[in-house]
């Protein structure tokens, strides 16, 4: 369905205006300009998810065309599907095939050799996706920025889930004597020096009594 957009002015010059949203870039593109009330752009459909049909047609494009001509196929695909507008973007052309429809696209689990290379990459060169993605077939720059920034995020969670193991010192044994009688008193001093000659700093303690 179709539906009238228009900026709309908070204060000043400060404006609100209608924008396309990229959500695997997290950015935001203006389609239409605050001071040009005659904007092609004031009655355009506001739809953003590519459809199956657009998703075909693009593909049958690149095949005729190439993945050079981005704003010729974006044209294109603008005159079939958005009555001449300019609603796709050669960009927008341009990412959907690589990240989404690309039959050379890998999209099932990384293996662990992927996941390695990916990490030793990243901490040798810093986030060079492109060059990382030119040595992982079937994976692009986007996908490898995505997966590292998971495994980075695992580590993490791993980490706080440990629990560190703290070694306890048990205190000196103490031998304790009270109501001495010297009937008792040589038998305690030899238990106490058995028990000295054995004993070290990891036996828990306790104490021996005499009545």
């Amino acid at each position: 369905m179709d539906k009238k957009i228009a900026p709309y002015m908070l204060e000043g010059e400060i404006w609100m205006v209608p924008c396309f949203s990229n959500k695997e870039g997290n950015t935001f593109q203006p389609i239409i300009n605050p001071l040009d009330q005659s904007s092609e752009f004031l009655n355009l459909n506001l739809r953003q998810t590519w459809t199956a049909e657009e998703d075909q047609a693009l593909e049958n494009l690149i095949k005729l065309q190439g993945t050079k001509a981005w704003a010729q196929i974006a044209k294109e695909l603008n005159n079939i599907f958005h009555e001449k507008k300019g609603f796709r973007k050669g960009k927008q052309c341009r990412e959907r095939f690589f990240n989404h429809i690309n039959p050379k696209l890998k999209k099932g689990d990384w293996t662990i050799e992927e996941d390695m290379f990916i990490l030793e990459m990243q901490s040798a060169n810093g986030n060079k996706w492109s060059e990382i993605s030119k040595s992982l077939p079937g994976r692009n720059e986007n996908q490898v920025k995505n997966r590292w920034k998971s495994l980075i995020n695992k580590k993490k969670c791993e980490k706080k889930t440990e629990s560190p193991i703290h070694a306890s010192v048990s205190p000196a044994t103490t031998f304790i004597s009270y109501k001495v009688d010297p009937g008792f008193s040589s038998l305690a001093e030899i238990i106490q020096a058995q028990y000295y000659s054995q004993a070290n700093e990891a036996t828990p303690p306790f104490h021996l009594y005499f009545p």
